[in-house]
């Protein structure tokens, strides 16, 4: 005789309810999609202070150029130069190239033949050599004073130039000039000419 307890336990576990799976739908997840932007710089090309200045490109680094109008002496050069710019400075010449445009504008501007002064001076080395010799040459005489023109291409002396000259009263030929017609000459520090070349790295 099965008893009540048993009988109940039975009963139980048959009326219990089953345990319902129901399929749920797979949630997708939305599908985000990310786009890679590559940015670009662009370097600003270089310009000069404005549309009075030549533009030259010296390979490493980009050269302004712009004369300088006024009656001058070697020694006022640099103070007029930077009436221009505060970063204007008498120009040495890269080459005969730049020498070629500068005397073009300046002649286009004020015609005719004349000096400038431009940025070289006599090495202390050089300073007591008259004429030329071995140790001081057409290439060493001078240097540049701007800070960024190297090599000795510019240096377009005019036949028989730099001949540093001794003055009567003791002084020799410490400036530079160079001529509309693209030749260099030296000259003292109280000899005025119209103006200088000068020059400044571009912006």
């Amino acid at each position: 005789m099965i008893s009540l307890i048993s009988y109940f336990s039975v009963l139980f576990f048959f009326l219990k309810p089953l345990d319902l799976c129901v399929p749920t739908q797979a949630i997708e997840e939305p599908l985000f999609l990310t786009t890679s932007t590559t940015s670009t710089t662009t370097t600003p090309a270089p310009i000069c202070l404005d549309s009075t200045w030549t533009l030259f490109d010296r390979g490493t680094y980009f050269w302004c150029m712009k004369i300088y109008r006024g009656s001058i002496l070697g020694p006022q050069a640099a103070a007029s130069c930077a009436s221009l710019d505060s970063s204007a400075v008498p120009s040495g010449f890269q080459d005969t190239s730049e020498i070629s445009k500068m005397m073009s504008v300046a002649s286009s501007e004020v015609p005719g033949s004349y000096y400038l002064f431009i940025g070289a001076y006599r090495t202390m080395a050089c300073e007591a050599v008259v004429d030329v010799d071995a140790t001081c040459t057409y290439q060493n005489s001078f240097a540049w004073t701007d800070g960024h023109t190297s090599g000795t291409d510019g240096f377009n002396w005019r036949p028989g130039q730099p001949e540093n000259g001794l003055a009567p009263y003791g002084k020799y030929q410490m400036y530079c000039l160079v001529n509309t017609d693209g030749y260099l000459d030296d000259t003292f520090d109280d000899e005025y000419f119209p103006g200088a070349v000068c020059g400044m790295l571009a912006r």
